[in-house]
């Protein structure tokens, strides 16, 4: 209950020190707030319903980002849910005006919300979000160079997730190692297992909300 409760309203008060010691241990702590993985996860979750709808394309979007932006409002309006809510309202726009963007544009302007709310920069969960996002947009490029062409499919998909995962354990491992005086040395491969799990029930847990 008090994971549900923090999945879905950013209440982690009933999360016990033991289970936010395993989560660190496990290179998992990341997944107890509300953040960009959580925020995007439903939005894409919601596009999908769209497009399963058969809605306008525009207007569908469009509301899509609205019930992200309302949600948000709705759980307090933690940093790390603004800055992916305003990531996602700008992918979004940009999609909608079929003009090509640098990820780093989009990214820029979602972590901009210190300007707006300059306390937000020693919000932890800000933090994370903002150092990890910046290492799965690496992740990105860096997969392109790295991944042999011939690989496709399942192949492909692993290769990329653990360039992923060693690029954003490495760029937030600092504040990790600040924050909770750990390091999670299978972060890697215990975010590998987690990734599927959180993005089939966090769009559940919203949908039964």
């Amino acid at each position: 209950a008090g994971l549900a409760k923090a999945l879905l309203i950013a209440d982690t008060e009933g999360l016990t020190p033991e289970l936010r010691d395993r989560y660190a241990d496990a290179g998992l702590v990341h997944i107890l707030s509300i953040s960009g993985l959580h925020v995007g996860i439903i939005g894409a979750a919601l596009l999908l319903l769209v497009e399963a709808a058969r809605l306008p394309a525009a207007g569908g979007r469009i509301a899509a980002v609205a019930v992200v932006a309302v949600y948000v409002l709705a759980i307090g309006a933690p940093a790390a849910a603004v800055r992916s809510a305003a990531l996602f309202g700008a992918i979004t726009l940009t999609q909608l005006l079929q003009r090509p963007t640098s990820p780093w544009a989009t990214y820029a302007i979602a972590a901009a919300v210190p300007l707006a709310e300059p306390r937000t920069v020693i919000d932890l969960g800000w933090q994370l979000s903002v150092t990890g996002y910046a290492g799965l947009i690496a992740a990105g490029r860096a997969a392109k160079r790295v991944l042999p062409r011939e690989w496709r499919g399942v192949r492909r998909t692993i290769g990329r997730e653990i360039i992923a995962g060693l690029l954003t354990t490495a760029t937030t491992a600092p504040l990790v190692a600040w924050h909770f005086g750990r390091l999670s040395l299978v972060a890697v491969v215990s975010n590998l297992g987690a990734g599927p799990v959180v993005a089939l029930l966090q769009p559940t847990l919203f949908l039964a909300m």
